[in-house]
């Protein structure tokens, strides 16, 4: 039998904690796991697991009459910060077993008084991001976070992309891959149902939101975020309604493939997609009345985008049922994460991801295309 604590048994203890160390107090700071304690996020602080018995006879408060069973369980552990897990292991005579499981209980039972007895929510950070477009404000994530979500894990997607059509897109998708996979296997493929949100921040170009997005197909609770440019930090969303208004189009003149335009954040020139010799006879489009780059401020503003684009997919799909889309996205992130994750290559048509750059050369503006849907869901095992 293990003497040391299983993935799911850590999680447990995250969450009795509130994320919180059991010295620092309420009133601290939230300290924040990962699978290898690495990689830390700015300003997050890392969680430990301090045992209270420890599992080696040499170790602090080893107690030989301690059964293994208990020394792997939840209840032998303290969600501590570093120091404080150095601090009580350094002065055992301080902090004796007995003390310890003191705290613990003490600990414990105020988190549950001071949410009220709510459900603590066991969620994971996902960050997603591109050097090309800066470096990111990561200590305002803290403040897009209700007091009962604690953090069990956070994952960091980091690329190194230019304003370039030869950006080497299959390694960027091998990266996400390995890096995806190895999470799932240190960490969460047995706790997908213990998880009860996954928050993701992203600022990356279009077609890694999109191929990341295909990785939660079917995932319940998923809240993307949106980057504040203007005031460089991460915001939660406004519970007041934003009234949009959304305009779809259909024009069908042939069997062919379509073109689909999603104008959220500007306009989209069709003189630009010509330049790809696409058939333009078959478009679709949904636009909000006054697309900005400010537009996305409110919850139900994506929630209602989604409801028309779903309703969009499904006139094409009876439309044009042997046709493929060739989506062009002009937005924020948020919304075409959860077009992703929601895309299901037995009920939707394929669909063919570009990317939108400014030629260095001639200073254009271009598109290139990227991907199909089923292709590269098919290439990294979606299906």
């Amino acid at each position: 039998m293990s003497k040391y604590p299983t993935p799911a048994t850590k999680l447990k203890i995250t969450a009795d904690h509130g994320g919180k160390c059991a010295l620092c107090g309420l009133g601290g700071k939230k300290v924040y796991t990962n699978s290898k304690e690495e990689n830390q996020l700015d300003s997050f602080n890392i969680g430990q697991f301090a045992h209270i018995y420890s599992e080696n006879e040499k170790g602090p408060r080893y107690d030989k009459k301690i059964p293994e069973s208990f020394l792997a369980s939840k209840e032998n552990f303290l969600l501590l910060c570093t120091n404080h897990h150095n601090y009580i292991d350094q002065n055992v005579k301080k902090f004796p077993a007995k003390k310890l499981k003191k705290i613990r209980e003490n600990h414990v039972g105020n988190v549950r008084k001071r949410l009220d007895l709510k459900v603590i929510e066991r969620v994971i950070i996902i960050l997603l991001r591109d050097d090309y477009f800066g470096g990111l404000n990561t200590s305002t994530i803290q403040n897009t976070l209700s007091e009962s979500e604690v953090v069990v894990n956070y994952l960091d997607f980091r690329t190194q992309t230019q304003n370039s059509s030869e950006i080497p897109w299959q390694e960027g998708f091998q990266y996400y891959t390995n890096k995806w996979n190895e999470f799932k296997t240190d960490f969460f493929e047995d706790l997908k149902s213990s998880i009860d949100c996954f928050h993701i921040y992203g600022i990356t170009q279009i077609p890694y939101v999109f191929f990341f997005g295909l990785f939660f197909n079917d995932t319940p609770k998923l809240f993307a975020h949106q980057w504040n440019r203007e005031k460089n930090k991460w915001e939660g969303f406004s519970e007041t309604a934003q009234n949009d208004v959304f305009t779809s189009s259909i024009e069908i003149h042939d069997t062919k493939d379509i073109i689909l335009k999603i104008e959220l954040s500007s306009k989209i020139n069709n003189k630009i997609i010509e330049k790809l010799g696409l058939n333009l006879k078959n478009q679709a489009s949904l636009q909000v009345e006054d697309p900005s780059r400010t537009w996305l401020k409110s919850i139900n503003q994506t929630e209602s985008f989604l409801n028309h684009y779903r309703n969009l997919m499904d006139e094409i799909k009876e439309r044009l049922p042997e046709s493929e889309i060739h989506l062009f996205y002009a937005g924020p992130v948020p919304p075409l994460f959860h077009m992703a994750s929601a895309y299901n290559p037995r009920m939707d048509r394929p669909i063919n991801i570009y990317y939108y750059f400014v030629n260095p050369e001639t200073k254009l503006s271009e598109y290139k295309f990227v991907f199909n849907s089923v292709e590269i869901m098919q290439k990294y095992n979606f299906l």
